[in-house]
Order: C-alpha cells, then structure tokens, then sequence
C-alpha cells in the first residue's frame, strides 16, 4: 500500500485522505471480487478500520470504506489476535488492557 502524508505544516490534507480512501476502497473491491472466486466471506460488521499516524487528531478522521456495501466503523482501540492497537502504535491501550 502506497503511504499517504495526511498532514502538512499541522493541517490535515483531505487531497491525500480522499486519495488513501479511494486507494483502499479499491483494494477491498478487489478483496470482495477473490473472496467470491474462491466462495469466502467476511463480516464486515466483525470489521474495522484504524489509521496508524504521529498525528495526534487521527483519531477522529476515518475514512468511510465500505466490504459488501456496509460501512466499516473506525475504532480507537480495535483487537488483532490478542494484541490491542493504537493509532499512535505505542502499545499502550495493549498494556494497560494486559
């Protein structure tokens, strides 16, 4: 996946957001179109989606992507195998869950 600078001088840039989600909507048709080849699904509601940056606002900027034209929700926290992330990736929800 291609790494989109969302902010410039402090600024969010919504031109490198809107072009992200466009890039990653593209990815999950394609996702969508070989789990139907090989007869697989997903939940999309099980789904969800996190942005990982420095930034300290992120949290509230999610982009709205869509598995089988439902909506996956953005999550501050979302779990992986056990493990709990953050936007930031500092781990620290993960130790304070542990």
């Amino acid at each position: 996946m291609k790494r989109y600078k969302y902010k410039v001088k402090g600024i969010i840039d919504h031109q490198a957001k809107e072009k992200a989600q466009t890039h990653v909507q593209k990815y999950l048709d394609r996702l969508e179109e070989w789990m139907g080849k090989w007869r697989l699904s997903l939940a999309p509601k099980k789904c969800a989606q996190i942005t990982f940056s420095k930034a300290r606002n992120i949290k509230e900027d999610t982009m709205d992507v869509k598995l089988y034209g439902e909506k996956i929700n953005g999550e501050n926290n979302p779990k992986f195998l056990g493990i709990t992330f953050d936007s930031r990736l500092n781990f620290s929800a993960h130790l304070q869950a542990i």
